[in-house]
């Protein structure tokens, strides 16, 4: 459940989880009922869709704030300028504080594990085999992706593991989650003692995991946000989506590789172009392919030396 990133956050007093789309209409008015029975003097709307303008609106909090979206503005008593220029997100988000005269302390993002969850991490890694050893780094790889647009090629991957493994004697630790069997059974082929798969986590085991390491190298999604959010460096590596909007500016130990063909940054989830290079135009998914396994590696290494 993503609102497991959020448990034993000593900032948060209260926590509200919204029912799943589609949930029974009971249940979304259950959820509502428990919003405005709160009595909050302010709401702010960050994420700015329909369903959550509508939470917005029937809180009953007389200051509700959200971004100017041309019809969903009615649900707010302050609408925030729309952000029209591309920026690290928090700093978007930060935009709604400053509209209300609220100063921002900074874009710095957190998680807090537990002493028994980091302990527990470390035995699950012992029992999966993974033991970086005295001086190896200690490096995550993490090929997961919910768009298929956004994912690094398998074949780079297994380049990747086996020049970390080769140069710099990295024993890396392939992150995984559902739906990514088969992707991780792929890289596995042929490289035995050069990667250690991950067991089976849910989310905070895996920020556990992340936790430990000192670098993790991934696809633009949530392991990324939550290295960051635990301290880790993270190198992501950009496709469809804008490295400047999802990785924190300024900031050596959060870097980010990105090729940007004719056709992109799109945003697309899945890529528009054949699986077989055209004559003209782009191939598919050329903004990933592009992103070269060798220069991935290098980037790596200079990161851990700075660390």
């Amino acid at each position: 459940v993503p609102s497991a990133v959020l448990q034993n956050n000593p900032r948060l007093s209260n926590l509200l989880v919204a029912p799943r789309r589609g949930a029974p209409l009971l249940e979304q008015l259950r959820f509502l009922r428990g919003v405005r029975a709160s009595g909050y003097d302010w709401v702010l709307d960050l994420f700015g869709n329909p369903r959550s303008a509508w939470v917005s609106l029937l809180s009953g909090a007389p200051l509700r704030a959200g971004y100017a979206y041309r019809v969903r503005r009615w649900a707010y008593t302050h609408a925030v300028p729309m952000n029209r220029v591309r920026r690290y997100q928090p700093l978007v988000n930060l935009g709604v504080l400053e509209h209300l005269g609220v100063p921002s302390d900074g874009v710095d993002t957190e998680m807090f594990l537990t002493p028994q969850e980091r302990e527990a991490a470390r035995e699950s890694l012992k029992k999966a085999g993974w033991d970086p050893g005295l001086g190896r780094p200690r490096i995550a790889l993490n090929p997961s992706g919910t768009w298929s647009a956004k994912k690094w090629p398998v074949a780079h991957w297994r380049e990747l593991a086996a020049e970390l493994r080769r140069k710099f004697d990295a024993l890396p630790l392939l992150l995984w989650g559902p739906g990514d069997e088969a992707d991780v059974n792929r890289i596995l082929e042929g490289m035995p003692g050069q990667v250690v798969v991950a067991p089976r986590t849910n989310l905070r085991e895996l920020a556990a995991l992340i936790g430990e390491m000192d670098l993790v190298i991934g696809n633009d999604g949530a392991p990324q946000h939550m290295a960051q959010a635990l301290g880790v460096s993270t190198l992501t590596l950009f496709g469809p989506t804008w490295g400047l909007s999802w990785c924190r500016p300024s900031d050596a130990r959060h870097r980010f590789l990105q090729h940007f063909p004719p056709c992109g940054p799109c945003d697309r989830t899945t890529c528009p172009n054949p699986t077989l290079p055209r004559s003209r135009g782009q191939a598919h998914k050329e903004c990933l392919v592009k992103i070269v396994p060798s220069r991935v590696a290098t980037v790596a290494m200079e990161m851990l030396d700075q660390a």
